[in-house]
Parts: structure tokens; C-alpha cells; sequence
């Protein structure tokens, strides 16, 4: 082994207080270089969600915004317009069961469009069947995603669409429901 001359380097490695480690390097008679490793940090975390404003509509000066179909819109989306016409419970069941997935999980539902009949659907179609009243589980619902989506309106205007216009506020929620689940990777 050989010992270090006047212009050799040397190296000595230690830790500091914090525990990180220390490296202080000495070229021959210069003074010394002393290097610090960075402390560990916590893992950088990715988060995938979809967009809640797909279409980037503006929002008003409550930050609220219109929704991205008109409540007519189901006439244009004859797929959904016409299953919420003639079968509202499946589109109330399916609407549900997609917007409790969003929640809890932040992903779309796989199976989202693909469930015909869920305890939802039933609730909603025992309601209507027997007293009329399909659309009083509505409104809490929509009530939910204006909320989800910071679309402006009130519990009133909630009630009275549902009522007045449940077919195509079924729709519309289903739509606005689609573009966000469009919005992920």
C-alpha cells in the first residue's frame, strides 16, 4: 500500500448530524472539497385523473360552469335518450353505479355501460311503478354531480328538472358522466 504523495487526492466519508453522508476530498496541499449527498425524499406520486371540465367550458365568477349538453341534448344521443325514455331506471342504475366508481376510485367503471340492472335500477323502478316517485331518488344524484362537475344551479332547479324533465336529465347526466370517463389515459 502506498502512501499518498503531496499532489496525490485523498477522500474521507463521514456523516453529518442529519445522518446524510459526507464526502470531503483533498487535492494535495489545496484546501479541502467537501461534497453533501441530498437527504432522501418521499416518492414522487403520479395522479391520472380525468378531466371535469372535458369540453373546457368557462366558468362564472362562483366558479361554476353550464353543463356540456343541453338538457336536450339526449336528442342528439339517441342511444341514451331513448334508453332513458323508455327504461329511466337503467339509466338512473347505470348513471349511479359509474358516479360512485368515479368517486371512490377515480377510474371509470369497467363495466360501467354494460350493467343492465343493479339495486339502484330497482329502487328507482320499484318508485315509479308503484307511486310514481322514480324521480325523488334523482335529485340527490344530480344534485351529486353538479357538485362533482362545478356545474352552477340549485337543489330547486334539481328538483323541478327531475320531475318536470326526468328522461332528459337522465341523459344529460349520463353524457356529462361519458366525457369524463372519455378523459382518462
Amino acid at each position: 500500500m502506498t502512501q499518498p504523495g503531496p499532489s496525490a487526492s485523498t477522500a474521507t466519508l463521514g456523516r453529518t448530524r442529519g445522518g446524510s453522508l459526507l464526502l470531503v476530498a483533498t487535492n494535495g496541499p489545496t484546501s479541502p472539497v467537501t461534497t453533501l449527498q441530498p437527504s432522501p425524499t418521499s416518492a414522487m406520486s403520479i395522479n391520472f385523473k380525468g378531466s371535469r371540465n372535458a369540453k373546457c367550458l368557462p366558468t362564472g365568477a362562483h366558479g361554476k360552469r353550464e353543463w356540456s349538453a343541453g338538457l336536450f341534448g339526449c336528442i342528439k344521443e339517441h342511444t341514451c335518450g331513448c334508453l332513458a325514455w323508455w327504461c329511466p331506471c337503467v339509466v338512473y342504475g347505470r348513471n349511479k353505479r359509474r358516479l360512485d366508481h368515479l368517486s371512490q376510485l377515480n377510474i371509470p367503471d369497467p363495466k360501467g355501460s354494460e350493467t343492465i340492472c343493479n339495486s339502484d335500477c330497482a329502487l328507482h323502478c320499484c318508485l315509479t311503478v308503484g307511486c310514481m316517485f322514480g324521480w325523488a331518488l334523482q335529485v340527490p344524484n344530480r344534485s351529486v354531480i353538479r357538485s362533482r362537475y362545478s356545474i352552477g344551479g340549485s337543489g330547486c332547479g334539481d328538483c323541478c328538472t327531475t320531475f318536470w324533465c326526468s328522461s332528459c336529465e337522465l341523459a344529460q347526466e349520463s353524457l356529462e358522466i361519458g366525457l369524463e370517463e372519455k378523459s382518462f389515459p
